[in-house]
């Protein structure tokens, strides 16, 4: 059972962050964090992520590192939507697909990541087993992103064009939960009180916050 002052942090975005892209993202969720009255105010933290390379990976190191720099707990509760060989290789594809392949030593430097962070991880729970068939296993993860975080950190570009299941479908149900589908949302569609969302431009730093309405 987690503390009552515990804070349920989500996170959410692209696969492909540059060098650049990386550190204004780092800085700006750091940033944020120590602005949010909640995230200073709460003892522990648990991160819901689903662990992708790119910003899952660096949100999930920043976040930690920050709890540690600030004396709070942190766990990670990891939701996998497949195996590790084949987000990777999903990750390769994507990024190849926007003409910014990974080179051999980053596929390496994420693979290690990755590992790293299943090793570290509270709680490692494979929503992909247990998909329903009329949805894919990032829609799973989705609506367990939408619904289950106090606070939902997303990197995410305005213009970006979105995927099935992927951060921008993370927001817009969280705008809107009862348009999530019932057999992904389990027995309730409600946020929790105080809901807000973080949304991050990872090439500027540029920052939303979105205070969403308690049990919309």
């Amino acid at each position: 059972m987690e503390a009552p002052d515990s804070l349920v942090i989500g996170v959410t975005g692209h696969l492909n962050l540059d060098a650049a892209a990386r550190d204004t993202t780092a800085e700006a969720v750091t940033e944020q964090l120590r602005g949010d009255a909640g995230f200073m105010a709460a003892s522990a933290v648990r991160i819901v992520a689903g662990l992708a390379p790119g910003a899952d990976l660096l949100v999930i190191s920043t976040i930690s590192r920050l709890c540690s720099m600030l004396g709070k707990r942190c766990h990670l509760h990891v939701l996998m939507t497949t195996d590790v060989d084949n987000m990777l290789q999903a990750w390769r594809q994507r990024t190849a697909e926007l003409n910014d392949p990974p080179s051999p030593a980053a596929q390496k430097q994420v693979s290690m990541q990755i590992a790293y962070w299943l090793q570290q991880a509270a709680t490692v729970e494979h929503v992909h087993r247990r998909t329903d068939t009329n949805y894919t296993s990032h829609e799973c993860l989705a609506a367990r992103l939408a619904l289950e975080p106090d606070l939902l950190v997303a990197i995410i570009r305005p213009s970006h064009p979105g995927q099935r299941g992927g951060a921008q479908s993370v927001l817009a149900w969280r705008n809107h939960p009862d348009r999530i589908p019932p057999s992904l949302s389990g027995v309730s569609s409600r946020l929790k009180n105080g809901a807000r969302s973080l949304a991050i431009d990872p090439d500027d730093g540029s920052s939303t916050l979105i205070e969403h309405s308690a049990g919309s």
